[in-house]
Protein backbone atom coordinates (compact mmCIF):
# COMPACT_ATOMS: atom_id res chain seq x y z
CA UNK A 1 0.00 0.00 0.00
CA UNK A 2 1.29 3.44 -0.84
CA UNK A 3 1.39 6.46 1.42
CA UNK A 4 0.66 4.75 4.73
CA UNK A 5 1.59 6.26 8.06
CA UNK A 6 4.62 4.93 9.89
CA UNK A 7 4.03 3.38 13.24
CA UNK A 8 6.82 3.35 15.79
CA UNK A 9 6.80 1.35 18.97
CA UNK A 10 9.89 1.70 21.10
CA UNK A 11 11.98 2.88 18.13
CA UNK A 12 10.96 0.22 15.61
CA UNK A 13 9.77 1.76 12.36
CA UNK A 14 7.13 -0.22 10.54
CA UNK A 15 4.88 0.29 7.55
CA UNK A 16 1.40 -1.06 8.19
CA UNK A 17 0.64 -3.54 5.45
CA UNK A 18 -3.11 -3.09 5.08
CA UNK A 19 -5.80 -0.47 5.35
CA UNK A 20 -7.28 -2.45 8.24
CA UNK A 21 -3.99 -2.26 10.14
CA UNK A 22 -3.82 1.52 9.57
CA UNK A 23 -7.32 1.94 10.94
CA UNK A 24 -6.52 -0.28 13.95
CA UNK A 25 -3.39 1.75 14.73
CA UNK A 26 -5.24 5.03 14.38
CA UNK A 27 -7.76 3.81 16.94
CA UNK A 28 -4.94 4.04 19.50
CA UNK A 29 -4.94 7.79 18.90
CA UNK A 30 -8.71 8.07 19.20
CA UNK A 31 -8.61 6.29 22.56
CA UNK A 32 -5.67 8.25 23.95
CA UNK A 33 -5.66 11.36 26.09
CA UNK A 34 -3.21 14.19 25.39
CA UNK A 35 -1.12 13.87 22.23
CA UNK A 36 2.27 15.27 21.27
CA UNK A 37 2.47 16.76 17.76
CA UNK A 38 5.41 17.77 15.59
CA UNK A 39 5.19 19.09 12.05
CA UNK A 40 8.19 18.59 9.75
CA UNK A 41 8.90 21.02 6.93
CA UNK A 42 11.27 20.97 3.97
CA UNK A 43 13.53 23.40 5.85
CA UNK A 44 13.25 26.37 8.18
CA UNK A 45 13.28 28.62 5.10
CA UNK A 46 11.05 26.46 2.86
CA UNK A 47 8.18 25.91 5.26
CA UNK A 48 6.10 23.51 3.18
CA UNK A 49 4.92 20.81 5.60
CA UNK A 50 6.13 17.34 4.60
CA UNK A 51 4.83 15.28 7.51
CA UNK A 52 3.20 15.31 10.91
CA UNK A 53 4.08 13.10 13.87
CA UNK A 54 1.52 12.31 16.53
CA UNK A 55 2.41 10.52 19.77
CA UNK A 56 -0.19 9.32 22.27
CA UNK A 57 2.57 8.37 24.76
CA UNK A 58 6.35 8.18 25.06
CA UNK A 59 6.58 4.68 23.51
CA UNK A 60 4.36 5.04 20.48
CA UNK A 61 4.29 7.56 17.63
CA UNK A 62 2.80 7.84 14.18
CA UNK A 63 4.26 9.69 11.20
CA UNK A 64 1.95 10.76 8.42
CA UNK A 65 3.45 12.06 5.15
CA UNK A 66 2.05 15.33 3.80
CA UNK A 67 4.34 15.80 0.80
CA UNK A 68 4.41 15.07 -2.06
CA UNK A 69 1.17 13.18 -1.34
CA UNK A 70 -0.99 13.53 1.75
CA UNK A 71 -1.50 10.29 3.64
CA UNK A 72 -5.17 9.31 3.55
CA UNK A 73 -4.84 8.06 7.14
CA UNK A 74 -4.09 11.35 8.90
CA UNK A 75 -6.49 11.61 11.85
CA UNK A 76 -7.66 15.14 11.07
CA UNK A 77 -10.51 14.79 13.56
CA UNK A 78 -7.99 14.49 16.39
CA UNK A 79 -5.80 17.36 15.19
CA UNK A 80 -8.83 19.62 14.77
CA UNK A 81 -10.43 18.67 18.11
CA UNK A 82 -10.49 21.82 20.30
CA UNK A 83 -11.01 19.66 23.41
CA UNK A 84 -7.97 17.41 22.86
CA UNK A 85 -4.85 18.48 24.77
CA UNK A 86 -2.03 18.92 22.26
CA UNK A 87 1.62 19.11 23.32
CA UNK A 88 4.00 20.89 20.95
CA UNK A 89 7.44 22.46 21.14
CA UNK A 90 7.50 25.94 19.60
CA UNK A 91 3.82 25.67 18.67
CA UNK A 92 3.81 28.94 16.74
CA UNK A 93 5.93 27.34 14.01
CA UNK A 94 3.79 24.19 13.75
CA UNK A 95 0.47 26.03 13.90
CA UNK A 96 1.67 28.47 11.25
CA UNK A 97 2.72 25.80 8.74
CA UNK A 98 -0.17 23.39 9.36
CA UNK A 99 -3.33 25.31 10.08
CA UNK A 100 -5.36 22.10 10.46
CA UNK A 101 -4.28 21.84 14.11
CA UNK A 102 -6.78 23.35 16.53
CA UNK A 103 -5.09 26.16 18.47
CA UNK A 104 -7.13 25.29 21.58
CA UNK A 105 -5.76 23.29 24.54
CA UNK A 106 -2.11 23.72 23.51
CA UNK A 107 0.73 23.00 25.91
CA UNK A 108 3.94 24.47 24.47
CA UNK A 109 7.07 22.98 26.05
CA UNK A 110 9.18 25.76 24.52
CA UNK A 111 7.20 28.45 26.34
CA UNK A 112 7.12 26.50 29.59
CA UNK A 113 10.90 25.99 29.46
CA UNK A 114 11.46 29.72 29.02
CA UNK A 115 8.99 30.56 31.83
CA UNK A 116 10.94 28.44 34.32
CA UNK A 117 14.34 29.72 33.19
CA UNK A 118 15.45 26.74 31.08
CA UNK A 119 16.90 27.00 27.58
CA UNK A 120 14.11 26.95 25.01
CA UNK A 121 15.87 24.79 22.37
CA UNK A 122 14.69 21.18 22.44
CA UNK A 123 18.26 19.90 21.97
CA UNK A 124 19.22 21.71 25.19
CA UNK A 125 16.33 20.58 27.38
CA UNK A 126 15.82 17.03 26.01
CA UNK A 127 18.40 15.32 28.28
CA UNK A 128 16.79 16.88 31.35
CA UNK A 129 13.45 15.48 30.24
CA UNK A 130 14.82 11.95 29.93
CA UNK A 131 15.07 12.13 26.13
CA UNK A 132 18.64 10.85 25.91
CA UNK A 133 18.14 9.05 22.61
CA UNK A 134 16.75 12.09 20.78
CA UNK A 135 18.84 12.88 17.72
CA UNK A 136 19.53 16.55 17.07
CA UNK A 137 18.81 17.99 13.65
CA UNK A 138 22.55 18.47 13.07
CA UNK A 139 23.03 14.70 13.43
CA UNK A 140 20.27 13.93 10.93
CA UNK A 141 20.50 16.67 8.32
CA UNK A 142 23.78 17.34 6.48
CA UNK A 143 24.66 21.01 6.06
CA UNK A 144 23.13 22.49 2.91
CA UNK A 145 20.49 19.74 2.59
CA UNK A 146 16.75 19.77 3.24
CA UNK A 147 14.47 17.22 4.87
CA UNK A 148 13.60 15.99 1.36
CA UNK A 149 17.21 14.81 0.96
CA UNK A 150 17.13 12.31 3.83
CA UNK A 151 15.18 9.05 4.28
CA UNK A 152 11.63 9.40 5.55
CA UNK A 153 12.47 7.17 8.54
CA UNK A 154 14.91 9.84 9.76
CA UNK A 155 12.43 12.64 9.13
CA UNK A 156 9.85 10.75 11.18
Amino acid sequence: MANIAFYTDGGNYEHPQSEEECVDLASLLLESGPIAIDVETISLDERTPIGVSIAPDSNCAFYYPLFPDISPYIPWKILRDPNRIKILHNCMFDLDVLDDISPHNIFDTCLVASWVGLPWALDDIAPGLGMYDKMSISEILPKGKTMLDIPEELVA
